[in-house]
C-alpha cells in the first residue's frame, strides 16, 4: 500500500522556477500515476531531454536510487541530478557510487537554475554555489554553499498545471482538489530527531498579501476546495497567523483547511482557535514527541505539556479535529517513558494519534549521539549502503536504559491501548463525513493498526 502523499510543493516551486528562467519543464510524478520504471523510462525515452532530476527525502531514498540507478542503465548518456533532505546529507555516497551525477544540496530553487545554466561547461561548476559533483579524477567537489532565500515573495508559485490532478493522489482529504501551501520556511526549535539541512533554523515568512494572491491563485486556476498548510511553524508568530486567518474569512474563500505538519499547541490561544474554525480549519495536528515532560526538554522541543492540554481543549471546542504526532525510542526513553507518553495520549483524547518509532537518521543530533553513547541494530539501520535505509524492523538502537525490544512493546501497545477501545471507534465514526471519509478511514486502520499487531 503506497504511503499518503499529496502533490510535492518542493518540485512544485523547482518547476515554476526553471520555468520562469525559459526552460522546458516536463514533470512525472511517478508514485502519483502508480507507474512502472519501465513506463517511466520509455516516457523519458520519447522526450528529448537536457536533465533528468529526482528528488528525495529520507523515506523515499531506497525508490530513489533504485529509480536513478534503472534510468542510468537506459539512458546513460542524459545527467542526472538528485536534490533534497537525503541527497543533501547523503552527497559524498551518491557521487561515489554514481547513482547521480550531481546534487543539489539545501533549498534549491535559485541552485537547479545555475546549475542547468552552467551544465555544458564543467569550467564553470565550482563557481555555482550550493551543489555537489565528480571532478575529472573522480573525487567529489562541494562548492560554496548557497544563502537560504531571505525574499520568499520572490518565488513564482509551484506550477500545478505539470503535475497530476490531485485526485491521483492517496492523501485523506475532505474535498479535493486539493492542494498544498507554505506560508514560511525554517524552524528555530532543535529537536533531535530533526534536521535542518534544506531551510535552516532562520524563521523566514512571507508576505500575508503574498499568500492570499496564492490562495486565489489555486482557487481561480485549479478549482482549490481543501488547503493543505504544511509549514513546520505556521503559528510561530500568533499575530501572523490570525491575520492570515483573518484574511481567509474576510475574503469568503469557503475552503476546507487541513495542518497536516502539526501547528506549535503552545502558540494556541482561544481566538486563534475560533479564526481557524471560522476559516474552514477541520484538522491540526500537534506536534508533541513525548508525553514525559523530562524526555520533551532533553530532545530540543522547548514544549510544555500543559499548553498541549490547553490546546486540544481549544481545539475540541472549536470541533476542530485534534491530530497529534509521538515518537517512541527517543535515546532518554525507557519503557516506563514510553508507557507515560501512550498514556498521556490518551488523556488528552485525541482524535488521531500517530505513533512512531524514533529512528536516528544521518544529520540529525539523535543519530550522532546514538554514534558516542549507543550502538545499532544490525539490520535496521546502516549509513554505509548506497541504496537507502532500512525503516522496519523491531527497533532501531539501543541505548542507556533504552533497549529496542522495549520500544516495539510500546509501539504495539500504543496502537492497542488507544484504539481498540469501543469508544474510541465509535467517536472516529462519527467523524466520517464522506466515501473517501470512509475509505481513507479503512486505509489507516489497516495501514496503522492491523500492519502493527500482527
Amino acid at each position: 500500500m503506497n504511503v499518503p502523499i499529496h502533490p510535492p510543493l518542493s518540485l512544485g516551486y523547482l518547476s515554476s522556477v526553471l520555468r520562469e528562467a525559459n526552460h522546458d519543464v516536463l514533470v512525472i510524478d511517478a508514485s502519483a500515476e502508480n507507474m512502472s520504471l519501465h513506463k517511466l523510462v520509455k516516457r523519458l525515452i520519447d522526450w528529448n531531454l537536457d536533465a533528468i532530476g529526482i528528488t528525495t527525502n529520507i523515506a523515499s531514498s531506497r525508490k530513489a536510487v533504485m529509480t536513478a540507478r534503472f534510468i542510468r542503465a537506459n539512458l546513460e548518456h542524459i545527467p542526472i541530478i538528485m536534490g533534497g533532505p537525503w541527497a543533501t546529507i547523503e552527497y559524498k555516497k551518491i557521487l561515489r557510487s554514481k547513482i547521480a551525477d550531481y546534487v543539489v544540496c539545501g533549498e534549491g530553487e535559485r541552485t537547479i537554475v545555475d546549475l542547468l545554466d552552467n551544465l555544458h561547461d564543467k569550467s564553470n561548476l565550482k563557481d555555482v554555489k550550493g551543489i555537489c559533483y565528480r571532478a575529472d579524477d573522480g573525487s567529489v567537489v562541494k562548492t560554496e554553499d548557497r544563502e537560504f532565500i531571505t525574499d520568499l515573495d520572490s518565488l513564482p508559485f509551484p506550477a500545478w498545471d505539470l503535475f497530476p490532478p490531485s485526485r491521483k493522489y492517496n492523501f485523506p482529504y475532505r474535498k479535493q482538489p486539493f492542494y498544498p501551501i507554505m506560508t514560511t520556511r525554517g524552524c528555530p526549535f532543535d529537536c533531535i530527531h530533526c534536521t535542518k539541512v534544506v531551510h535552516g533554523y532562520a524563521y523566514r515568512t512571507r508576505s500575508i498579501e503574498n499568500v492570499l494572491k496564492e490562495i486565489k491563485y489555486l482557487i481561480e486556476n485549479f478549482g482549490t476546495k481543501e488547503l493543505l498548510i504544511i509549514d513546520d511553524c505556521f503559528n510561530l508568530d500568533i499575530g501572523r497567523a490570525e491575520k492570515i486567518m483573518d484574511e481567509i474569512i474576510k475574503n469568503k474563500f469557503n475552503l476546507m483547511i487541513k495542518f497536516t505538519n502539526g501547528i506549535r499547541a503552545d502558540r494556541i490561544t482561544p481566538s486563534f482557535g475560533r479564526k481557524l474554525k471560522a476559516a474552514g480549519t477541520y484538522y491540526a495536528a500537534l506536534g508533541i514527541e513525548s508525553g514525559n515532560q523530562q524526555i520533551v526538554n532533553k530532545i530540543g522541543k522547548r514544549l510544555d505539556l500543559r499548553k498541549v492540554i490547553t490546546a486540544t481543549r481549544i481545539l475540541k471546542e472549536n470541533k476542530i479535529i485534534p491530530g497529534g504526532f509521538f515518537m517512541l525510542g527517543h535515546p532518554y526513553d525507557n519503557f516506563q517513558t514510553m508507557v507515560q507518553t501512550v498514556n498521556f495520549a490518551k488523556s488528552l483524547d485525541l482524535d488521531y494519534p500517530h505513533f512512531f518509532k524514533a529512528i536516528p537518521f544521518p544529520g540529525t543530533k539523535m543519530y550522532d549521539i546514538v554514534i558516542e553513547h549507543g550502538n545499532f541494530i544490525k539490520n535496521t539501520i546502516s549509513s554505509e549502503k548506497a541504496d537507502g535505509y532500512a525503516t522496519n524492523g523491531s527497533g532501531y538502537f539501543d541505548i542507556w536504559d533504552l533497549k529496542n525490544q522495549d520500544v516495539e512493546r510500546a509501539f504495539k501497545l500504543a496502537y492497542k491501548w488507544f484504539y481498540l477501545r469501543p469508544r474510541k471507534l465509535l467517536d472516529l465514526i462519527s467523524h466520517l463525513r464522506s466515501f473517501h471519509d470512509i475509505w481513507g478511514a479503512i486505509r489507516q486502520f489497516i495501514m496503522f493498526i492491523i500492519k502493527n499487531l500482527i
